[in-house]
């Protein structure tokens, strides 16, 4: 379901986004939709921030590497982000 907007806005130029892009590498474009709704979950970016290091020695593979983007994804320098094939 696509729901438009009542009123068409012309986007803003020259204004980074919330958070980088990613790049859909190899038809990954729905598994980055899932992950930019995780990062949107403020709470959960927040809780990976604050109480995961990224040294931290994870048992799933997984969940290190969604860690990791999360920590890419907060750099404001970063424009595009590749995620991991193991994502």
């Amino acid at each position: 379901c696509v729901l438009l907007p009542s009123k068409t806005v012309a986007p803003l130029r020259g204004r980074r986004s919330i958070f980088p892009g990613l790049v859909n590498y190899r038809g990954s474009c729905s598994v980055n939709s899932v992950i930019s709704c995780l990062y949107a979950s403020v709470e959960l970016r927040n809780y990976i921030v604050h109480h995961w290091s990224r040294s931290a020695p994870f048992d799933f593979k997984l969940l290190r590497e969604f860690c990791k983007l999360i920590y890419e994804m907060r750099d404001r320098s970063v424009i595009n982000v590749i995620p991991n094939d193991s994502l």
